[in-house]
């Protein structure tokens, strides 16, 4: 082919008809189109004059007066507007053709082309002639084109056949053109080559196979569900499941017949089964995955894998798999719900079918009775749960149940107990739950759910209502028998209450949902649809609120059964009398009844009778052990008479009926090895056979278990073993002197073997027994708790009985370890069991030795004796270190005269005057002159000093130091010990006070001072101290120091009795303010997402905290402030990646600053939190770094009465900062004195635009038009104050209006449209991309691919951002766009002349938000607010307090009438943030603006809550 033949163009009229350059045949060939379409015949031109029609005039109507009907005379056209006859239409003719001919008078009149006209308009045998394009013939011509390309062109079908055929197949059915091949189990066609006219074969043929494809998992599926229905003992959530895919799969077909109905063409046909292809292949995917399960959990599970990975799906089809997942779980939410007591339609007795995650098993309860020899006990089985439900959470379910049935077996008329649904408050049923309007309707539910139920226990509980109770000899209420029978009565009421329910009418809230819609229509979502729930959340989002609720309930209940009802201290309190040995009596009559060599014999003897007090007189004797006749007679009523004195009615009773739990003696089941080492009467285990016998009854054997009983009883033989060895080392100075005197007791080793003897043992068992009484009082301290708590009605929500369970074992385990018996310790206790064995050799050998006839190495038993104890001592001192308890508290720190502490490599900490401060490791400076204070105090002491600066001359203690420094917190006039002054000058009081050292120091050069307090040491080295204060708000997750090459260092300092962090800060008089330091000694806290060299960063996260090395550099905003001299004395808390979160609730690693405000329980806002608490804390911090994405500095300013700015964005570089949007990140501070604050923006944003007007026209949003109360009357107070000083006018701005006048004309109609969901897919799509993706790489590679810790709040909002495709931010960002250059056009205008055309004012409120109210799970911020307009128009924002005052309100804390501050937002034009400082400073200076102070009010006042 030519490539430079002209191709011509296409488009214009000349070449249209003209043969196309790439044709490649001959004028002369026959072509395809010849053949086929036939030419037009059309002959003769318009201007032929021959024509008969030459003479007519075609000319239009006057539209002036044309009227539609027949047609008027031709003299009616006389008047026509248009061109008359005489006027002629010159016709150009083509060069090479003629476009137009038409036929001459002389040919036949039906041989050229039909006229269009208005006759021919109703002509019945008019045609329209065949076009000249192939693309406009009809399917007969594009049917002949393809038999002539190709000799098997297929079979054409008829169309409305070949489409029913289609639509068969498409839904899995057999029809007349296709079958179901059963050996190829797929659909065949009976035609083969069959097509559709106007459709190539190949084209029909990739259809029908995407078809055939559809019909065979249509078919698949629908056999699925019949061998599911009818096979033998499926699984209850594979019948379920099969009855959701039959009911999908004809919905489906259902839908797609009916959407048949319309289909005409393949194209239809084909769209038609777009959405049920995608449907199928999701459910067939879904069948193979779930066949290998073996239990409803297991297919549950995968249900649930597939909905989560479904998650970016469209919602029709994430519809569809939420009704998948609703019903394959419903046998396991019902189960669930019936264990743990949300569903009670079952009648007392009947335990129905358990969930598959409660196993059962048969323990032996009672040894004695057989008949009641077991019962049936639950435990836990982790597998039988789906696995998206978390370990705690399946436990605490669990754990529900269990209590409950305790519960039930004991008050079974408990409203939590009750058997029918109609109880007070009917339990809310557990459901999935997909939409978030759905699930903000769930916390409601089991609120109102608690309070009914707690209405009806408070019923119950009240008097009279449980005196039927059955009480045992204690007074304890008796166990009944939790499958008893119920009455006729009961009976009849329940099936009464039964049929009442089910002849309720359905509301139309109670009935089912169609989940099966929209499978083929294409009606798109609504935006609030689209805004689902993350899939992984779901499980707690739907269930959690209820598990909750039930838990608080069942354990209160419970709690209140032990305690109450059943006094289970009183059995506590039993088994630390007699296990432990800690009833004095008991352990006095027990000691002197085995081991007291004055009490008679209980052997019996014949022909001697027993008199008087008997005993086992162990150790005194050589038979043994003794008989079981012997040892009943010496213990008998030992028990019963410590038990219950002599003289006590009841004590009668006691000996017809067992002590509590059956408490008795009894004899320890031992091997036969055991056995024999308890035949010598002086081995240690010589009363290893005797234990106490106790069983708990139930229900106080849920937190007395058969294993703490078993602890129990090794704790009670191991201070058994210690009351003897007690009672031998007392007993030596008694046998001793008792027998007849010998050599062997003169015997210097025999007196020191009895005396460390004496010593080992009674300090031993002084720490067994101290700390036995030690442990045991943290759990008389909890129980003293939950009975304080359930005598208010409220106990914590975290109190159950399974933690009380786990709090009595791990104290006994504890106990164990104290003690010295866990296995890991069996060689320690082996030694002690040895040393025991040597005393007790020892004093056999003093009660034998006056015979002559024991042979005994005494002094080999004494250096033995002294090497094992050694021993023993230095493995427990080991130990003692190991675990952290070892080691000394450090050198005792100075008192008032500031005797010095060892100044080791991290420093040290003393007090001075009740002040305590921290002396650095590093001196500030060594000054050969300081060495003449080393005769005032003693070598290695640090003398307080004050340096006074200045030139020479005179000086007065009380003008140039006590008046000048009184400003400084950390100089007192403790330092005035020694005052150093300059070279040459001199103190007047010196002479007066000769106590006073004076030092000369050079005034100027390397060797000048700054003024100030120092410590001195002996060497000459000065030191600079920091004043120690305590972080009581809890705002600094670290204090820093300064350290070596501009970096910082965490304070290695505490104060002693002080639980929060100490907060280290240098004295003021070191700094004075220069040009290039106007920040010098201002004293900065920094939030914790900037880098700081030296330092490690957290973002409010720990994993992160321990993820990351400290910072190499700082961040650019932080070492600005650096270097303009400001004084970085510790980093402050964040909330979460700079996330939004509610105190209390949503801070998980790390705990909320306190808002010093009002009561002191208000929420600081966040996620600058700990740089606002701090601020309206502190005195002594001047200044904090925070930032502003969202309002994160403009929050806490508001609710905590400071100074805080949003500024223009972009004003600063933020490298080194965690970003949350880069696209509204900014930097601002927080400050209580605008002037800092007005330095601070200087030396942060530099030089800033200063005008020398302000505007004339103010805005207001959101402000009161009266003052109805305080805050309001406050606000239009400071505004008529302002219009005054600004001689402005005021207007309301209505932002509807503004934007309905002014809005783009392709804008959205609202602001709220246009910006409801930009902020939080910025903030989502940037830090999942810039923080979260590579932090959980980065953590994953470091710790065996696991996954870090994150708050709910961010993972909330990162998974919003990861349910839009990437296109959203990239609209985000279009619309912050549209807004931002419509708020600069049409509202706030920069200006030549006040920068800012106007300002504009909004009113933050003044309401109080307590961070002891929990708040339901974070959300995702939606919407557009007023606090929104600088973030997206990228404006500055400024908070001012004191500027309106604050407004009162009565506290649910203290129950006292409290002030919370009123401010004030002010907002600028873009870049006019130096006209806003200037403002505020100008407004300070007349009055109107005030500096806040620190405390309860920013007037001052304590702050009520102090740590």
């Amino acid at each position: 082919m030519n490539q430079n033949a002209d191709t011509g163009n296409v488009f214009a009229i000349p070449d249209l008809w003209q043969k196309s350059a790439l044709a490649d045949f001959d004028d002369d060939a026959t072509h395809l189109t010849a053949q086929v379409i036939q030419p037009l015949v059309c002959t003769g031109t318009l201007s032929d004059t021959s024509s008969p029609w030459n003479g007519l005039e075609l000319r239009l109507p006057d539209l002036s007066s044309f009227t539609f009907g027949p047609l008027e005379d031709a003299e009616a056209l006389e008047g026509s507007s248009v061109a008359s006859s005489t006027e002629s239409i010159e016709i150009t003719q083509a060069s090479a053709h003629d476009l137009w001919p038409v036929p001459t008078p002389f040919e036949d009149a039906d041989s050229f082309g039909i006229l269009r006209s208005w006759e021919r308009f109703n002509d019945k045998s008019f045609g329209e002639s065949r076009s000249v394009y192939i693309s406009e013939q009809c399917t007969q011509g594009f049917d002949a084109l393809l038999l002539s390309q190709a000799d098997d062109g297929g079979h054409a079908i008829q169309s409305e056949a070949l489409l029913a055929g289609l639509l068969q197949l498409g839904i899995g059915r057999e029809s007349i053109l296709y079958h179901y091949d059963q050996e190829l189990r797929s659909f065949r066609p009976h035609i083969k080559g069959g097509r559709m006219c106007g459709y190539s074969l190949e084209t029909f043929h990739s259809l029908s196979v995407a078809l055939i494809e559809q019909g065979n998992s249509f078919r698949h599926l629908r056999s699925l569900t019949v061998k599911t229905q009818s096979s033998r003992g499926p699984i209850p959530a594979l019948v379920a499941f099969g009855g959701e895919i039959f009911s999908i799969l004809s919905s489906l077909e259902t839908q797609i017949v009916l959407a048949a109905s319309h289909i005409s063409s393949l194209l239809q046909l084909q769209w038609l089964f777009v959405r049920p292809a995608h449907i199928l292949a999701c459910l067939n995917s879904l069948t193979t995955r779930i066949r290998w399960a073996k239990t409803d959990e297991d297919l549950i599970s995968w249900v649930f894998e597939v909905f989560e990975e479904a998650e970016q799906e469209p919602l029709w089809l994430r519809q569809i798999l939420s009704n998948i997942l609703a019903a394959v779980s419903s046998s396991w939410r019902e189960a669930t719900a019936v264990w743990i007591g949300l569903r009670t339609d079952f009648f007392p007795g009947d335990q129905g079918r358990l969930p598959a995650f409660v196993g059962l098993e048969q323990e032996v309860t009672n040894e004695e009775k057989l008949e009641d020899a077991t019962r049936n006990a639950h435990y836990f089985v982790p597998s039988g749960m789906p696995s998206f439900i978390s370990e705690v959470d399946a436990r605490s379910i669990f754990e529900i149940g269990q209590s409950l049935r305790l519960l039930r077996a004991h008050l079974p008329d408990h409203p939590l107990a009750k058997p029918t649904r109609s109880s007070p408050a009917e339990p809310p049923p557990l459901e999935w739950q997909f939409r978030w309007r759905d699930i903000e309707k769930i916390s409601e539910r089991a609120k109102k759910y608690e309070d009914d139920i707690r209405e009806a226990i408070k019923a119950f509980n009240s008097p009279g209502m449980t005196d039927n109770v059955d009480k045992d000899v204690l007074g304890h209420a008796r166990s009944e028998d939790p499958f008893r029978p119920i009455s006729e009565l009961q009976s009849k009421k329940y099936i009464q209450e039964s049929i009442a329910i089910i002849e309720r009418p359905l509301s139309a809230e109670t009935l089912p949902p169609d989940g099966n819609t929209g499978m083929i229509n294409t009606e798109e979502a609504s935006e609030a649809e689209l805004f689902d729930p993350p899939v992984s959340l779901l499980p707690s989002l739907s269930f959690q609120p209820f598990f909750a609720t039930q838990a608080r309930l069942v354990n209160r209940a419970c709690l209140r059964l032990l305690v109450r009802d059943y006094d289970i201290s009183a059995h506590f309190s039993l088994l630390y009398r007699y296990s432990f040995l800690g009833d004095g009596e008991f352990a006095s009559r027990l000691s002197h009844a085995l081991f007291d060599p004055d009490f008679n014999s209980a052997e019996r003897h014949e022909g001697h009778p027993r008199t008087g007090a008997s005993g086992l007189r162990l150790g005194y004797r050589d038979n043994w052990p003794p008989a079981s006749s012997e040892l009943r007679l010496a213990l008998m009523g030992i028990l019963t008479d410590s038990y219950m004195p002599t003289g006590y009615p009841e004590r009668a009773a006691l000996f017809r009926e067992e002590l509590p739990g059956g408490l008795s003696f009894a004899i320890r089941e031992m091997s036969e090895e055991e056995l024999q080492q308890c035949i010598d009467p002086n081995s240690i285990k010589a009363l290893d056979f005797l234990r106490l016998q106790y069983r708990a009854p139930s229900p106080v054997n849920v937190i007395i278990t058969p294993p703490s009983l078993t602890k129990y009883d090794a704790l009670f033989k191991l201070l058994l073993r210690a009351h003897r060895m007690l009672f031998v080392v007392n007993q030596l100075s008694r046998d001793m002197a008792s027998r007849t005197p010998c050599s062997v007791f003169q015997d210097p080793c025999c007196q020191r073997f009895r005396i460390e003897g004496h010593h080992f043992i009674s300090a031993l068992c002084t720490y067994f027994f101290e700390s036995v009484s030690a442990h045991w009082e943290g759990l008389k301290g909890r129980m003293r708790n939950i009975a304080t708590a359930i005598e208010r009605d409220c106990v914590d929500s975290d109190e159950s009985l399974p933690k009380l369970r786990d709090f009595h074992e791990h104290l006994l385990d504890r106990m164990m370890f104290t003690l010295l018996l866990r296995k890991r310790q069996a060689e320690l206790m082996k030694l002690l069991e040895e040393i025991f064995s040597l005393v007790l050799r020892f004093a056999s050998y003093i009660r034998t030795a006056s015979s002559g006839h024991v042979q005994y190495a005494l002094q080999e038993s004494y250096n033995l004796f002294q090497k094992k104890t050694r021993v023993f001592m230095n493995v427990c001192r080991g130990l003692n270190e190991r675990r952290g308890e070892g080691g000394s508290a450090g050198p005792a720190l100075s008192d008032a005269n500031a005797n010095e502490a060892a100044n080791d490599a991290i420093g040290s900490t003393l007090t001075l005057n009740g002040i305590p401060y921290y002396i650095p490791a590093t001196p500030f400076v060594t000054v050969v002159a300081l060495r003449s204070l080393g005769n005032t105090a003693s070598a290695g002491a640090l003398t307080p000093v004050t340096v006074i600066g200045g030139n020479a001359g005179n000086f007065s203690i009380h003008t140039n130091i006590t008046a000048a420094f009184s400003f400084d917190d950390v100089w007192n006039e403790a330092f005035l010990g020694a005052i150093l002054i300059p070279d040459g000058g001199a103190l007047t009081e010196s002479s007066a006070n000769s106590s006073i050292v004076t030092v000369h120091l050079p005034i100027e050069g390397p060797g000048a001072i700054p003024p100030g307090p120092y410590f001195a040491s002996a060497s000459g080295a000065l030191y600079r101290p920091y004043r120690l204060y305590s972080d009581i708000a809890g705002a600094f997750t670290q204090p820093l120091i300064p350290a070596s090459n501009g970096t910082y260092a965490p304070l290695p300092a505490a104060i002693a009795g002080i639980q929060e962090p100490a907060i280290g800060v240098p004295s003021r008089l070191y700094y004075t303010v220069t040009a290039s330091q106007p920040l010098a000694g201002v004293r900065l806290g920094v939030k914790d997402i900037y880098d700081i060299a030296g330092v490690k960063t957290s973002n409010g996260n720990r994993a992160w905290y321990g993820l990351y090395p400290a910072a190499n550099t700082s961040a650019v905003p932080v070492q600005r402030l650096i270097d303009a001299g400001a004084v970085i004395v510790g980093k402050m808390k964040t909330s979460q990646f700079a996330n939004g979160e509610t105190a209390t609730a949503d801070w998980v690693d790390y705990h909320s600053p306190f808002n010093p405000r009002g009561d002191g329980y208000q929420d600081p806002s966040s996620s600058s939190s700990g740089p606002g608490a701090g601020a309206g804390s502190y005195p002594w911090l001047d200044l904090t770094l925070g930032s502003d994405t969202g309002g994160s500095i403009r929050g806490p300013s508001q609710v905590q009465g400071l100074f805080g700015n949003r500024p223009t964005h972009g004003l600063v570089d933020l490298t080194g900062v965690m970003p949350l949007a880069p696209q509204l990140d900014t930097a601002g501070f927080l400050t209580r004195d605008p002037n800092i604050w007005s330095a601070a923006a200087k030396a942060l944003y530099g030089d800033l635009l200063i005008y020398s007007g302000y505007p004339k026209k103010l805005y207001t949003l959101g402000f009161p038009t009266s003052g109805t109360d305080d805050a309001d009357s406050l606000l239009l107070s400071f505004l008529t104050k302002l219009e005054g000083f600004l001689s402005a006018n005021t207007t309301a701005l209505n932002l509807t209006t503004a934007w309905s006048s002014g809005k783009p004309a392709s804008a959205p109609a609202s602001l709220d449209e246009l910006l409801n969901i930009t902020y939080p897919i910025l903030i989502s799509k940037e830090q999942t991309m810039l923080v979260r993706d590579p932090f959980y790489a980065q953590y994953a590679a470091a710790h065996d691919g696991r996954r870090p810790f994150v708050n709910p709040a961010p993972l909330i909002r990162w998974a919003f951002g990861d349910s839009y495709p990437a296109s959203a931010l990239t609209e985000a960002i279009k619309n912050k766009t549209i807004f931002q250059e419509w708020w600069s056009t049409d509202v706030q205008r920069n200006d030549s002349s006040t920068c800012s055309d106007s300002l504009v004012l909004y009113a933050a409120g003044a309401d109080p938000v307590y961070r002891n109210e929990y708040s339901g799970p974070p959300r995702v911020p939606y919407g557009f607010g007023l606090s929104r307009i600088s973030v997206f128009a990228e404006v500055p924002d400024f908070v001012v307090p004191s500027v309106v005052g604050q407004a009162a309100y009565n506290s649910t804390i203290t129950l006292h009438e409290e002030f919370l501050p009123v401010t004030v937002d002010i907002m600028a034009a873009k870049g006019c943030d130096g006209v806003l400082f200037k403002l505020v400073q100008d407004l300070q200076a007349a009055g109107i603006v005030a500096t806040s102070l620190t405390g309860q009010t920013i007037t001052g006042g304590e702050i009520l809550l102090r740590g």
